[in-house]
């Protein structure tokens, strides 16, 4: 939990939601926001680079917003709200860049409310609930399914994508420092082992990220460092970056981390550099933070033998519309094969056999639509289908990403569309 306290019910919510202010929509690259300042009306902001910052959603009362990541589609975005009131319940919503908000699914006190989600190589979420649960919501058939408990409370979660395993972090309820605990649980044989308990290294936790380029675990904490990498192979604990009290923690494009502090953030390089700092105007308590339209390229479908995997990209950039785009595979997300590119950005695939096949057409039959032209909307879809000769249980990640093309700019690419993962079953 980030926050907490004051407000009414979810139903008297929906009758009010026709009165918000016009949002001011965002834009691809700009800061996305969960504001709860107002305990009894949180909000969804978002941050031009410029400097300005605009509501996008004006709130719902008696709700605070307590994450925000992009939807599955790049095309809004995903906030978990909580009930300010009482603490045991919430909801989780899509919020349109028009500010139109749509809940998804209501959480009871089994669950009580999410504390961030991750994105699967499904399609779904994986989410960490307060009350200890870890669960996936897909959010198209609106079906929530426990995956495992442990107590008291999930404050993060995160997709090992060297492995397909999930992972999380623990916020104790009790203890002198809140030593906090990281866990891993396998999908395959719903095995939960725990990496370091009660470890007041990663005391206070308050968010989690597996970094692609390492294959590292990112640790945010309420505690001072703020961010901590623990090593994957070692389980060594090295301090990213040092001030206290980040809220949230996020990815982008460029390889590097968005932290929010309550009341400001930061852009940190995998050194703990900081690249830039955005102090905000406005006195607000932020509990969520991402970049906006940072989600180009997400799977749907079950990854099984016989069964097709759709990879549908979206760069949430009109001026992308019309362009030619290529995708690659690979079976590793390092080392980077191509990048970082003149954007700063990195697809995040190894140079393996797999990825100049996928590359070249030799395994056309398989990875579909990997060259081809971005609609109108700067969208398109390609498609993997798995061969039905292929051994089930393999529990094998593949990684697909690309780059947009654009003749004539810096580099020839327009947009790097970051690798995404889905695990062969």
């Amino acid at each position: 939990m980030r926050r907490g306290a004051g407000a009414i019910l979810l139903c008297a919510g929906l009758l009010l939601l026709g009165a918000v202010p016009t949002p001011a929509q965002p834009a691809s690259g700009d800061l996305v926001l969960a504001d709860a300042s107002s305990l009894v009306l949180g909000t969804v902001l978002c941050r031009q680079p410029g400097g300005a910052v605009s509501t996008v959603y004006g709130g719902f009362p008696g709700y605070f917003p307590n994450w925000i990541s992009m939807t599955a589609d790049n095309s809004s975005l995903l906030v978990p709200f909580v009930n300010s009131q009482t603490l045991d319940t919430g909801f989780v919503a899509q919020v349109s860049p028009a500010g139109v908000l749509g809940v998804l699914k209501t959480l009871g006190n089994d669950i009580r409310f999410s504390n961030g989600h991750e994105l699967d190589g499904d399609g779904t979420f994986l989410h960490a609930g307060q009350a200890g649960v870890l669960f996936r919501l897909d959010p198209v058939r609106l079906i929530l399914s426990t995956l495992t408990k442990t107590a008291p409370a999930l404050n993060g979660v995160a997709v090992d994508r060297d492995d397909g395993s999930c992972l999380g972090v623990i916020f104790p309820v009790s203890g002198p420092v809140h030593a906090g605990s990281l866990v891993r649980f396998e999908p395959a044989t719903a095995a939960l082992t725990t990496l370091l308990a009660a470890d007041p290294r990663i005391s206070r936790p308050s968010g989690l990220l597996h970094d692609p380029a390492t294959g590292d675990l990112i640790v945010a904490r309420f505690d001072a460092p703020g961010v901590v990498r623990v090593n994957a192979a070692t389980l060594a604990v090295t301090t990213l970056w040092t001030q206290p009290d980040v809220n949230a923690i996020a990815p982008t494009p460029r390889g590097t981390f968005l932290v929010a502090t309550p009341t400001d953030a930061r852009e940190i390089d995998a050194g703990g550099t900081v690249l830039r700092t955005m102090i905000f105007p406005a006195l607000l308590y932020l509990t969520g933070i991402a970049e906006y339209g940072d989600r180009r390229i997400a799977m749907q479908g079950a990854a099984l033998p016989g069964r097709t995997v759709q990879v549908e990209i979206h760069t949430a950039r009109s001026s992308d519309a019309h362009r030619v785009y290529v995708l690659a595979a690979s079976l590793a997300t390092r080392p980077d094969a191509a990048g970082p590119f003149a954007t700063g950005e990195r697809v995040n695939l190894a140079a393996d056999a797999l990825f100049f096949a996928s590359l070249t057409g030799t395994l056309g039959s398989i990875f579909r639509g990997f060259v081809g032209t971005l609609d109108g909307q700067a969208q398109a879809q390609a498609s993997v289908h798995i061969p039905a000769t292929v051994p089930a249980g393999l529990n094998l990640p593949i990684h697909i990403g690309g780059i947009v093309l654009a003749p004539g700019t810096p580099g020839g690419v327009s947009t790097v569309l970051p690798s995404a993962t889905f695990v062969l079953r």
